[in-house]
C-alpha cells in the first residue's frame, strides 16, 4: 500500500479506519468528498502535486522535476526502496524529502559511512526545518540511543560494536552507501541485517550498488525483498554470470538472457537516474560545499601540507627569473594535488 494511504485515518463518524470506496472532486472549493467502507462519507482537502511536492530547505531550495518523481517513486514502493541515481545527483535530498513528507515514518536511523555522520547531521537540519528531527550523532559504542530523538545517525563500522540494536525502536532505516555491505558474511553486513529485520520501511542508497560482480547485489535484494530473493545460492544460479579465468571461475554482471527479467522482477523497488537522463532539469553550475571530518592522521598530514603550501606561495610571489618562477608555481601545484588527495581519502 503507498505511503500516500497509509496515515490510517479514521471515520469522524463511526472512528473506524477510513477505507475509501469512492470519491467525487469538487474542485470549486477545493474539496472531495469520499464514501468510505464503512458506509459514512467525510471531506477532505484537494492537495495539488506542485503543492504536495513543494519541498523547500532552509537555503531555500526545492526539489528538482526528477527528484520529485522519486519521492513519488518512494511512496509508491511504501519506503521500502533502492535509489541507484548517479552520484551527485541528491539522493540524501530525495530520502529527507520522503521523510518531511511522511511524519509517520519516525522514528528513524541513518546508517552512513563514519567521515558522513556530521554531513547527514547538517542535511537534516536543512531539509527538515524542525528541532523535533534534531538528529543524535552515535559517536561510540558507549553511546546510548535516546528515546526523545526521532532521527539516529551510526557509522555502518560502529553498528556491529553495540549491544542495543534491539532497543532503537525505529521504523524507518536509511542505509547510504549499500555497496557497503556487498559481503553476506561480513559481521557489517550481518548487523544490519539484524537492525532492518523487522521493519517496514528500508531505504537504501548507492550510486555504484554493484562494483566488482552481480553476487554484491544480493544482501541489500534480500533486505529490500526477502521474498523474492530469498536464498542467496538461488539468486547465484539464476541471475549471476560467471566466466573461466585460468583455473578458477570468475563472476561477472546479470546474465544476459536474464538482464530483462531481473528488471522487471526489480523496477518496483530499485530507481536509477543518470546524469545525461535528468541534464535538462540541473542548473549550468551547482555547487554543493561539504563538512568532512578529516580524522586526526589525515588532518595532520593536512596540515603540514598546508604549511608547505603557504611557504611555497610566498616563495612564488617573491618572483624571479622565468625559470625560477615556473620552478616555484610547480611546487605550489605540488602542494595543492596532495591536499586534495588527502581531501579525496577522507
Amino acid at each position: 500500500m503507498p505511503l500516500s494511504t497509509i496515515l490510517h485515518k479514521k471515520c469522524p463518524t463511526c472512528h473506524k479506519i477510513a477505507k475509501e470506496v469512492r470519491h467525487v472532486d469538487v474542485p470549486l472549493v477545493h474539496l472531495k468528498i469520499l464514501t468510505l467502507e464503512c458506509g459514512h462519507t467525510t471531506t477532505e482537502k484537494i492537495i495539488s502535486a506542485v503543492d504536495r511536492y513543494n519541498v523547500i530547505s532552509e537555503d531555500n531550495k526545492s526539489l528538482y522535476p526528477f527528484q520529485v518523481e522519486s519521492v513519488k517513486f518512494g511512496e509508491a514502493s511504501n519506503g521500502r526502496c533502492l535509489f541507484a541515481h548517479e552520484m551527485g545527483l541528491g539522493k540524501t535530498v530525495i530520502a529527507l524529502a520522503l521523510l518531511k513528507l511522511h511524519p509517520e515514518l519516525f522514528p528513524v536511523v541513518i546508517l552512513c559511512k563514519s567521515s558522513l555522520k556530521f554531513q547527514w547531521f547538517q542535511e537534516v537540519i536543512r531539509w527538515l526545518q524542525d528541532d523535533a528531527y534534531l538528529p543524535q550523532i552515535i559517536d561510540s559504542s558507549n553511546d546510548k540511543p535516546y528515546s526523545k530523538f526521532k532521527v539516529f545517525i551510526v557509522s555502518l563500522d560502529l553498528l556491529r560494536n553495540v549491544d542495543w540494536l534491539d532497543k532503537i525502536h525505529a521504523k524507518t532505516i536509511i542505509i547510504d552507501e549499500c555497496q557497503l555491505i556487498k559481503n553476506g558474511q561480513s559481521k557489517r553486513t550481518g548487523a544490519v541485517r539484524k537492525l532492518c529485520d523487522g521493519k517496514e520501511h528500508i531505504i537504501a542508497l548507492s550510486g555504484t550498488p554493484i562494483k566488482n560482480h552481480a553476487g554484491e547485489y544480493f544482501p541489500i535484494l534480500n533486505i529490500l525483498r526477502p521474498e523474492m530473493f530469498p536464498r542467496e545460492r538461488d539468486y547465484y544460479d539464476l541471475y549471476v554470470d560467471s566466466y573461466n579465468r585460468g583455473d578458477f571461475a570468475k563472476l561477472g554482471g546479470i546474465k544476459r538472457s536474464m538482464v530483462e527479467r531481473f528488471n522487471n522482477q526489480t523496477k518496483d523497488f530499485i530507481l536509477r537516474y543518470t546524469r545525461d537522463e535528468v541534464m535538462p532539469d540541473l542548473p549550468r553550475i551547482n555547487r554543493t560545499f561539504r563538512f568532512s571530518d578529516l580524522g586526526k592522521d589525515v588532518e595532520e598530514e593536512y596540515a603540514k601540507e598546508h604549511a608547505g603550501f603557504e611557504r611555497a606561495m610566498l616563495e612564488y610571489e617573491l618572483g624571479g627569473d622565468e625559470t625560477s618562477t615556473f620552478k616555484k608555481w610547480s611546487n605550489v601545484l605540488a602542494y595543492m594535488t596532495r591536499m586534495r588527495h588527502l581531501t579525496g581519502l577522507a
